[in-house]
């Protein structure tokens, strides 16, 4: 039956996801040399829209709350990012280039996948680490802020978005850093006893990439 084979597969990729996405990830930090700098970037959508499939592929069931608070920090971000994007006013002066594909106003749809992404794998991967439901929020904010400190360099040399004069500014990390609580407190909010396998390795395996490609690129 058609239905029991996507089953199987759908189970054979929940089961392996981390394996799967880390794969592909270390594949591509090998390939950094050998394969044409246009394909590795242009992979950034498909592994953005790869990470979110097994983010809810990996998620317990039912899904609504996990697809309200998707859509929820989706558009929020977005929106956040639009209107930085034509004042600069929010986390400073920046520009996006090219490799997160189709852009509403000078800004990539896909950033908001990218908050969505960092928020929800700093958010499992602190609970490895605390209980408390405050200390949850704050070390998953300052995960996030230090993913985005990792992220920023190489994001450059991507092509993914480029800070005009490109420093450590107070209004960059902090407004971030608030954004970043606001979303932890919405995962409280949406998904405080809901279970996700995958989420936590997401984050690991996506900062270890971008911290790596600092040094390779």
């Amino acid at each position: 039956m058609p239905g029991e084979k996507l089953k199987r597969v759908l189970d054979f990729l929940s089961k392996y996801s981390v394996f799967i996405i880390g794969s592909i990830y270390l594949l591509a930090i090998l390939c950094v040399n050998a394969v044409p700098f246009e394909i590795l970037i242009g992979m950034a959508p498909i592994l953005y829209l790869l990470g979110a499939g097994f983010i809810f592929l990996c998620h317990e069931k039912p899904l609504k709350k996990l697809g309200l608070y998707f859509g929820v920090v989706v558009v929020f971000t977005l929106v956040l990012e639009i209107i930085n994007a034509q004042t600069n006013l929010v986390f400073g002066a920046l520009s996006f280039g090219g490799t997160l594909g189709l852009k509403i106003l000078d800004t990539p749809f896909l950033i908001g996948f990218h908050w969505f992404l960092l928020s929800i794998g700093a958010a499992y991967f602190i609970r490895w680490i605390f209980n408390s439901s405050i200390m949850r929020v704050l070390g998953a904010a300052f995960l996030m802020v230090i993913a985005f400190a990792i992220t920023d360099p190489v994001a450059q040399s991507l092509d993914f978005w480029t800070w005009d004069n490109y420093s450590f500014t107070f209004q960059n990390y902090s407004i971030r850093f608030l954004v970043s609580l606001l979303l932890q407190l919405l995962v409280v909010v949406f998904l405080k006893e809901e279970k996700n396998p995958f989420a936590g390795y997401f984050y690991i395996i996506t900062s270890l990439f971008f911290l790596i490609s600092n040094i390779v690129l």
